[in-house]
């Protein structure tokens, strides 16, 4: 199975039951035991986050990184927080094409008033690969900014999420990092 996915794990975590029974040797059975393993796992993942928070854009990378850079298309998410940046929840927006995941402010905005949030961190993925922003990130942060900034809700960062690269490049960009929130 790992083979056939060049190695990725990630890339066996995008598969639903039927893709993943399909394969030789694979029957129902076995498919959901691995799904529901992979399942188990991310949330392991993300309860060490609950615990110690999340704090940086390293931190985003590595609670959402692995879920979402092996996406055939991009998905918006909301990372919720409370006052000590610890994680309240993780907040699917959108799901969109292999080009956007559009979401007005008010969907974006709606579960950390819904939840109560201190904060919240926008995050999203490039299928490409490629993290570095487009004309649209950089206007929805902007609009995103100025909304939260009415509601009286923290705007911590707005991370794009790329694959890991061979030749060393980040494999997100941080908004925050680089001055623009």
């Amino acid at each position: 199975l790992l083979a056939h996915y060049g190695g990725r794990l990630g890339q066996v975590a995008q598969c639903n039951l039927r893709e993943l029974s399909n394969h030789r040797g694979l029957g129902l059975a076995k498919a959901a035991q691995i799904l529901a393993a992979l399942e188990l796992g991310r949330r392991l993942g993300e309860e060490r986050y609950a615990e110690r928070g999340i704090h940086s854009p390293d931190d985003v990378f590595g609670a959402l990184g692995p879920r979402i850079w092996t996406l055939s298309t991009e998905v918006l998410i909301a990372i919720l927080l409370n006052a000590r940046s610890r994680l309240i929840k993780i907040e699917t927006i959108s799901q969109g094409t292999l080009t956007e995941a559009a979401a007005h402010p008010r969907e974006i905005l709606r579960p950390a008033i819904a939840h109560s949030a201190y904060a919240f961190i926008l995050v999203h993925n490039h299928p490409s690969g490629d993290p570095s922003p487009s004309r649209a990130d950089r206007a929805l942060t902007r609009r995103i900014r100025e909304a939260a900034e009415i509601i009286g809700i923290h705007f911590h960062d707005h991370v794009i999420i790329g694959q890991p690269s061979a030749e060393g490049m980040p494999a997100y960009f941080s908004f925050a990092e680089e001055g623009m929130i």
